[in-house]
Order: C-alpha cells, then sequence, then structure tokens
C-alpha cells in the first residue's frame, strides 16, 4: 500500500518522467535508468490512479514517443511495450493522442531492430481493442497517402483488420474514405 502510494506521488512521476524526457538529449540517463522508469511506467499504468493519469497523461505520452526515438533498441522496443500498456488500461485519456500515436507505432515498422519492428506490430494490433474500427478507419485513411515503405504496409494491414470487423452499413459511408479514386 505504502509503496504504491509512493509510486502516485507527484515527485515519483516527475522522476518517471525526467528519466524518460533525457532519452532524446545527449543519453544523459543510462539505458538502465530509463529502462527502470519505463517498467515503472508500465506498472502505473495498470494503475487506476485517475490524479496522476488526469495530471501527467499528455506529459507522459510525449516521452513515449520520444523514447521510441531512441537510440537504444531496447529503449525503443520498451517504450512501445509501454504505450500498449498505457492503450489498453487508459483507454480513456488517450482520444487526443490516438492520431500523433498510431503515426508513430507505424513508422517504428519501419525500424533497423527487428524486436523493434515486432514490438510495433503487436502496439499496432492493440488499436483495433480499444479504438472503434471506424474510428481506427478515419485516421488510417489520411496516413495511406503521406507514409511509404513499411509503415505503409502496416498501415494497410491495420486498415484490413479493421474494415474486417465492420458491419457492411457502417462501412458503406467510409468508402470514400477508404477507396478515394473511385469516388
Amino acid at each position: 500500500q505504502l509503496e504504491q502510494q509512493e509510486q502516485h506521488s507527484p515527485s515519483a512521476v516527475r522522476g518517471i518522467i525526467q528519466k524518460l524526457s533525457l532519452a532524446g538529449e545527449n543519453c544523459q540517463a543510462s539505458r538502465e535508468e530509463k529502462q527502470r522508469a519505463l517498467y515503472r511506467l508500465t506498472k502505473l499504468s495498470r494503475d487506476n490512479a485517475a490524479d496522476v493519469w488526469c495530471r501527467y497523461f499528455s506529459r507522459i505520452v510525449v516521452v513515449l514517443l520520444d523514447a521510441t526515438e531512441d537510440k537504444e533498441p531496447p529503449i525503443r522496443e520498451l517504450s512501445l511495450k509501454v504505450l500498449r500498456e498505457l492503450l489498453h488500461n487508459q483507454t480513456a485519456y488517450f482520444p487526443d493522442y490516438l492520431e500523433t500515436t498510431l503515426q508513430t507505432v507505424l513508422d517504428r515498422h519501419a525500424d533497423t531492430d527487428r524486436e523493434v519492428m515486432l514490438s510495433a506490430e503487436v502496439t499496432a494490433k492493440g488499436f483495433l481493442g480499444v479504438v472503434r474500427p471506424d474510428r481506427l478507419v478515419q485516421l488510417l485513411s489520411p496516413m495511406l497517402v503521406s507514409v511509404e515503405g513499411a509503415a505503409l504496409l502496416a498501415a494497410l494491414k491495420l486498415l484490413t483488420h479493421a474494415v474486417s470487423l465492420m458491419q457492411v452499413a457502417e462501412l458503406v459511408p467510409l468508402l470514400p474514405l477508404v477507396l478515394p479514386g473511385l469516388f
């Protein structure tokens, strides 16, 4: 109980954010420190500490998205796993960050490290469980013209899954988005 209160304290959360913020700044935090911060954030994501999420969610998402571009592959992989946990456990806070998060996850499909690519794939599939398929189609459609290579293949794969989950009546109004050349 006491450990959980300490984990949710503003100073503890700020410490996690600070360690991860350093991920993009000359790697002042060691890989082990960043990994510990990411593991602590994973634990925190499983708790329904509304005060923490209301206050720090946007900063946490920003540092996680930055951490997906860390020079260390294990940090990139772990940050994607934490994003997946956050997406699953704190879905209510994500509406304003879905597009940016999805774009980042798709971009990680082109990573040079195999484990990072696999983590990006699993994270992308995580969107299917928490975002309505029609909303996912709306998010993905504009990205189809702006991404290329591995990110485009990942977007098409996710779009295919989302469309397969929809009823025909839901899909028909979205056809101009999915097949713009035909309309």
